[in-house]
């Protein structure tokens, strides 16, 4: 496929007036292939997708299609996708991968290219170690590792700007997050701690000493508690 591939790429750079029509081209067959293409030439689309992608023939917005509704059924998206990776990370490294995929305003967490039934992170890890794609196994990990971070954050800012905040509460919310390993301990001092230094009550000079009495009293407990 990259013998076949380079001959496209080589014909393009020599006539690049033909360069856009190719992929508006790309981007039709990318929409109809859930009916015209069988699994193995999908699969094929992928690849040579990737090659033209790295050598910047094709555009990476084209790979917004594959968030629509007919392409998710089936998993006709998602097998497209696989092989575009699987590709890619052959002559690329994962980084160039996920910025393509930024610029094509693919989800980073790649749960939007999954039918609805099948877009947990756990589904999506366990698809990709079962293809053996280890780099969008830890890719996902990493997603994971930063929704997490962010739903603990936003829950500890409801319980620090609430004033009369229940200490119990809070307590049991962190430990509940660590031993379920959304978080790791220093993570959730390092934002605890971090969301108080930030709260409204320490915009004033006057408030310091108020606010550093009453924090400690509150996440001493916290701390015990671990």
């Amino acid at each position: 496929m990259k013998s076949f591939t380079n001959i496209y790429i080589q014909f393009i750079r020599r006539y690049k007036w033909l360069q856009k029509s190719l992929g508006e081209e790309i981007r039709k067959i990318i929409m109809v292939m859930r009916v015209c293409l069988n699994e193995n030439e999908r699969g094929l689309l992928g690849s040579a997708t990737a090659y033209l992608l790295i050598e910047g023939i094709i555009p990476p917005n084209l790979l917004s299609g594959l968030t629509q509704e007919h392409l998710l059924k089936d998993d006709v998206a998602v097998h497209f996708a696989t092989s575009l990776f699987r590709t890619w990370l052959q002559e690329r490294d994962i980084t160039s991968l996920t910025s393509t995929l930024k610029k094509a305003s693919l989800d980073p967490s790649l749960q939007d290219i999954f039918p609805l039934g099948q877009r947990s992170l756990d589904h999506i890890e366990q698809y990709f170690e079962n293809e053996a794609l280890n780099e969008m196994v830890q890719h996902v990990r990493s997603q994971r590792k930063n929704n997490n971070r962010k739903v603990f954050m936003a829950r500890i800012k409801l319980y620090i700007n609430d004033d009369e905040y229940n200490t119990t509460e809070l307590t049991g919310y962190i430990k509940d997050a660590i031993d379920a390993g959304r978080v790791t301990t220093p993570m959730a001092l390092q934002i605890l701690f971090s969301t108080i230094a930030n709260s409204g009550e320490w915009a004033s000079q006057e408030s310091i000493q108020m606010t550093s009495t009453r924090s400690s009293s509150n996440t001493v407990p916290c701390s015990k508690a671990w």
